[in-house]
C-alpha cells in the first residue's frame, strides 16, 4: 500500500511523468472491501487525481507501438 504510493509521490516531486498500468497493481484488501475492490479502486484513484496517470498494460503497448 504505502511502498508504491510514496515511490511514485517522490518521482512526481522530481519532476517525472508518473504512469501507473492499473491492471498490474494491487493493493492490501480488508476483509470487509475485498469482495469489490474497494481498497485498490480508491487507490488507483488517489494516483490519478493527486499524483500522475493511469493505463492498463494493453493500452500502454498499444500506445507504445504506434510510437515507433
Amino acid at each position: 500500500n504505502i511502498c508504491l504510493k510514496y515511490t511514485l509521490t517522490d518521482a512526481m516531486y522530481r519532476n517525472f511523468r508518473v504512469v501507473v498500468l492499473r491492471d498490474c497493481v494491487r493493493t492490501m484488501e480488508f476483509p470487509e472491501t475485498e469482495a469489490e475492490n474497494w481498497a485498490n479502486f480508491m487507490a488507483i484513484r488517489h494516483i490519478e487525481t493527486a499524483i500522475g496517470y493511469t493505463s492498463t498494460s494493453s493500452e500502454f503497448i498499444a500506445a507504445a507501438r504506434s510510437e515507433s
